[in-house]
């Protein structure tokens, strides 16, 4: 499932991996030095797939995310916030996706080199039996904020409901068609009783994503408003101008925040 990369961010540095294996996108034209500072500047979120060990308890997961955080604080690393999701679906690829927030690339590699020579070794015996991790599934995106609400105030502890949709532009539609929609949509949601506390951003991959033009991610306080949402935006006008500009395939998660 090409889609699944989607899900979720967590710097490698989690998990002590090569700090090298997600930082450069393969086939990616060329970058003038201008733009190359830009990318550096710019916030990261990074997405890994963990699966759960034969130790593994709720219990031991809350510990963890504990020591992670002490971990994150000790080296003084620049990580926004940072999430637990789990997945609403079976998959074979992972049981939980660790997500990181990043103030840079220059903020993530530096905490990538210090964690891999001072703390990766300890991790990795915190995490024997509980959790583990191929450097192969982590995945970084740039986000790009398009709507949140006020009341939307998520803090350390908090659980949410997410839901990552992997889309494809419909023939003869381009990117002016979704930046109107986001206008259009972004009018409709301040108008809306059911956009009370939700958000929504877009995430440009920093790897070659097959077949896919565009991620969206969808964040709801809880399953409720939801429910909600999706009865408001059912037969609207703006729910017809997405399902005419675009066609998606959708995954939803529960999730915990453990940073911010």
């Amino acid at each position: 499932m090409k889609y699944g990369l989607l899900l979720i961010l967590i710097p490698s540095l989690l998990l002590g991996c090569d700090q090298n294996k997600t930082t450069v996108i393969t086939n990616s034209p060329p970058v003038t030095p201008e733009q190359s500072q830009e990318n550096q500047d710019k916030t990261l979120i990074e997405y890994l797939w963990l699966s759960t060990g034969p130790d593994f308890t709720e219990a031991r997961l809350t510990e963890l995310a504990a020591t992670w955080n002490d971990l994150i604080d000790a080296g003084a690393y620049e990580v926004i916030t940072a999430n637990i999701l789990r997945p609403q679906f079976e998959s074979e690829n992972f049981d939980l996706v660790w997500v990181l927030l990043w103030s840079s690339e220059v903020a993530r590699d530096k905490a990538w080199t210090h964690w891999n020579q001072h703390q990766s070794e300890d991790w990795q015996q915190q995490v024997d039996g509980v959790l583990t991790f191929e450097p192969s599934n982590s995945f970084l995106y740039e986000p790009l904020w398009g709507y949140k609400s006020p009341a939307l105030n998520l803090v350390a502890g908090d659980t949410f409901f997410s839901t990552f949709n992997f889309c494809t532009l419909a023939k003869a539609q381009n990117f002016n068609e979704l930046q109107a929609f986001k206008t259009r949509y972004n009018r409709w949601l301040s108008e809306s009783h059911s956009a009370a506390e939700y958000g929504y951003l877009t995430l440009k991959a920093r790897f070659e994503l097959e077949d896919v033009d565009f991620v969206w991610l969808d964040i709801f306080a809880n399953e409720e408003t939801r429910n909600v949402s999706a009865e408001s935006w059912s037969g609207t006008g703006v729910e017809r101008a997405w399902n005419a500009m675009t066609s998606c395939e959708n995954f939803e998660f529960s999730s915990i925040k453990i940073r911010s």
